[in-house]
């Protein structure tokens, strides 16, 4: 399995296996897996998802973004997450209100201050999610609405958690970029699928969807959020995480080869 998606209704799916760390070791392939909602999947791939092995599902969506038939992947168990306020997971009036300016000002804005706010919420989570690792709950799939938001924030924790190499990670959540294009991030806002309630032909500026997707500087700006509220961004992680030395060799060793 590549670093790209193998089913057709799900692109921002991928496995993290191959990724290196710093000393040389790789993320094991089949462990670790992020995506999209398992909404997006349409019956045959689901199918195909649960083949996977998967036992545990990671989902950052809030409770009110859940919908009561919601798919559940075969033979998983699926804890939930918080990782944005409720007031930040794009509620209709909030996205009627970043697609009014089409310079996509605001729209960047929202989700700077959005990532900004990970951290925190993710924090009182992080060393529950390591010990559910820890205690061999692995293949996991790790996955909010789009997959790219959340999703990247927790991946990238996780795997700066074991060593991968920092532009890995970039590079890894950059992959969303590609896979979240401008018709993807229409329908996440719009139509029938869509989280604002407005019609499918509502107008929405490339600056605005283009805004939307996935940016190295939404990135940066949760590493620095997270590194504010501990000194530094490895600090962050060995405090919420709770990763003293045997945690995180042990973690280590759940997710690389």
């Amino acid at each position: 399995m590549g670093r790209h998606s193998m089913f057709p209704s799900a692109p921002n799916f991928r496995d993290l296996g191959g990724l290196r760390t710093e000393d040389g070791r790789k993320v094991r392939h089949g462990v670790l897996y992020r995506s999209e909602a398992p909404s997006v999947f349409d019956p045959e791939d689901l199918n195909r998802l649960g083949t996977l092995g998967i036992r545990l599902v990671c989902d950052l969506r809030n409770p009110a973004e859940i919908a009561e038939d919601d798919p559940v992947v075969e033979g998983t168990r699926r804890i939930t997450i918080p990782v944005l306020p409720e007031v930040r997971t794009g509620g209709p009036d909030l996205i009627r209100e970043l697609i009014s300016d089409h310079t996509g000002g605001l729209a960047r804005a929202n989700m700077i201050r959005s990532y900004s706010t990970m951290p925190a919420v993710f924090e009182p989570y992080f060393a529950g999610l390591i010990t559910e690792i820890l205690d061999g709950n692995l293949p996991m799939l790790v996955h909010c609405t789009g997959g790219k938001d959340r999703s990247g924030f927790v991946v990238a924790l996780l795997l700066a958690a074991v060593g991968v190499e920092f532009d890995a990670i970039v590079a890894d959540y950059e992959l969303s970029r590609k896979a979240m294009d401008r018709n993807a991030i229409r329908r996440l806002l719009v139509g029938p699928t869509g989280r604002s309630g407005l019609a499918e032909n509502t107008e929405i500026s490339d600056e605005v969807l283009d805004a939307m997707t996935v940016d190295r500087a939404y990135l940066k700006a949760v590493f620095e959020a997270a590194a504010d509220r501990h000194g530094s961004l490895e600090q962050y992680i060995e405090v919420a995480g709770q990763l003293d030395a045997d945690r995180r060799s042990r973690l280590r060793d759940a997710l690389l080869e």
